[in-house]
């Protein structure tokens, strides 16, 4: 079916790449060849990148978010790694000057455009396929759409990176390869031989749960009890309580993830749970939809990116332009979850959850009802619940609000702007279609536009909405917006290095990425992560 590279080809590119150290493309649009007019691919402004975030990212929201952004990280600096070769001087996201030059595709080539969109086409497919498992089925289906044959290397030399299918498997060996040793344990064989448990924490001095039974209040986080709803009801594990300490840092390194530390919040508990219910008593229709909104990251800062791209240029989300910003912002997120993780577990704090049932236990609260009820009225404390769900992790500092804060940076960093409405015309809009609650049947009632004029205002409201959700208690949001903020700066000059053509000052070293971890990254505490006193 495919002849990889024809007698003409390789004269030409031997040639060329003696003058111009560029490859010429191979496999395409050449003697005995595919023929790129036998492709279908998906129109702009989706393109082949949107189409199959389009096609994989619901299926994201079955895992928990630290693994959710694991997941997309892996793809997209895959993603970013392909296109990377078409440009004139950006480097691969490891920032390796004699690997980015070795793909580098020779610019005057016959079908260059062509071959970057096949090249894309394997790069973006086969990273979901492994790294988002999930939704396999989907993205072969897609691919077959496209007449593209993910099982190519089957049948072709793969090792030849000059054809698209063998620089696209380049990629998607290299983030195999490191991914399995990142620290995630996300295959479980860092715990057990047999019966593996994927992202498990599989330190010798693995996270347990504390509860200081010398106070009158517990203050360390508990496991929640959680449902299905038809009968099956289970206790919480804290979700990938290793990974603050053990996750590879790709972009500020160690020694920026130690540094960054938040003091003890010294809550007023009693006082902090009153706020939670007269937050949660004072939930408005758009409240609600924020918090529901916000929830999922993928599903609500990405899109709002993928808006602006689409509204201020008018592009694919091929074009480079898109594929740098989104990978930016991917790198920024994954980053300042692992610094959020570090300190939650050492911080170690109890949910409003916990402390409201176990404190204020049957008396009468005002607050919001439930799902039930939809409504704001009297109720037994120990029966309240938050808006949505709580995830199973510590309470300080809010993940959410460091995540966001970190993409708002980013954003503003590598466009040049905060507001957004001169270039855009008009704020970012979303609109949350008239009874699509996941929570409350009929809910809204009409449909509600959410609007955003800036990056900042994005993050505002994505930590309001936790608090306003009844998740956590009032420092954890400021908190961790402080925490986290820079990051986004910090992974915008990283890329803008890349992209000039020169590798980044902390940049990873490849031989350093292929080894297995250690069990702690250090950070001057206890093996295993927290201080002795869980932060105190």
């Amino acid at each position: 079916m495919f002849q990889a590279v024809s007698i003409l080809a390789l004269i030409v590119s031997s040639l060329v790449a003696k003058g111009n150290a560029c490859v010429v493309p191979t496999g395409i649009n050449e003697v005995g060849g595919i023929e790129f007019s036998s492709l279908t691919f998906p129109p702009p402004p989706a393109g082949i990148f949107g189409a199959c975030i389009g096609t994989a990212v619901p299926t994201l929201g079955e895992y928990e978010t630290p693994i959710q952004m694991r997941m997309i990280l892996a793809v997209v600096t895959g993603v970013y790694g392909a296109a990377s070769a078409f440009e004139e001087n950006a480097l691969e996201w490891l920032g390796r000057v004699d690997v980015s030059e070795d793909r580098r595709r020779c610019a005057n080539s016959l079908w260059f455009q062509e071959h970057r969109a096949v090249t894309l086409a394997y790069a973006v497919l086969w990273h979901m396929v492994q790294f988002v498992p999930n939704s396999k089925d989907n993205l072969l289906a897609e691919a077959l759409s496209w007449n593209l044959d993910l099982n190519i290397c089957d049948t072709q030399d793969c090792s030849d990176i000059s054809t698209p299918w063998g620089l696209a498997r380049a990629m998607l060996e290299e983030a195999t390869e490191i991914f399995a040793v990142d620290g995630w344990n996300a295959d479980g064989s860092l715990s057990s031989t047999f019966n593996r448990v994927p992202f498990s924490d599989w330190r010798s001095n693995q996270y347990q749960p504390m509860s200081d039974k010398k106070k009158e209040s517990r203050e360390h986080w508990s496991p929640l009890q959680e449902t299905d709803g038809l009968g099956f009801m289970f206790r919480q594990e804290h979700v990938t309580s290793h990974i603050g300490e053990t996750a590879r840092s790709f972009f500020l390194g160690d020694d920026d993830i130690c540094g960054r530390e938040l003091d003890n919040p010294k809550y007023d508990y009693a006082l902090e749970a009153q706020l939670v219910l007269d937050r949660s008593a004072a939930l408005t229709e758009v409240a609600k939809a924020e918090v529901e909104f916000f929830d999922s990251k993928m599903a609500s800062i990405v899109p709002l990116q993928v808006q602006y791209h689409i509204r201020s240029t008018g592009a694919s989300l091929d074009s480079w332009e898109f594929i740098l910003t989104d990978t930016i912002a991917i790198s920024a997120i994954y980053e300042a979850i692992i610094v959020s993780w570090k300190e939650k577990v050492r911080h170690d704090r109890v949910r409003p959850t916990t402390w409201i049932h176990e404190n204020l236990g049957q008396q009468t609260v005002v607050s919001y009802q439930g799902p039930s009820e939809g409504t704001t009225g009297p109720l037994p404390a120990d029966e309240w619940q938050p808006y949505i769900r709580v995830m199973p992790h510590a309470e300080y500092p809010s993940g959410s609000s460091c995540l966001c804060a970190a993409f708002a940076v980013a954003q503003r960093t590598h466009t040049g702007i905060d507001d957004v409405t001169t270039e855009l015309g008009g704020p970012l809009l979303e609109t949350i279609p008239a009874g699509s609650s996941r929570y409350e049947a009929n809910q809204p009632a009409n449909d509600i536009v959410l609007s955003y004029n800036s990056w900042s205002e994005v993050a505002a409201k994505c930590g309001e909405s936790r608090l306003n959700g009844g998740m956590h208690f009032t420092a954890a949001v400021p908190d961790g917006e402080t925490l986290c903020g820079d990051i986004g700066l910090k992974v915008v000059e990283y890329y803008h290095d890349l992209a000039a053509g020169v590798t980044p000052a902390n940049a990873v070293s490849f031989e350093e990425a292929l080894t297995v971890p250690t069990e702690s990254r250090g950070c001057g505490r206890e093996k295993g992560g927290r201080e002795k006193g869980g932060g105190k």
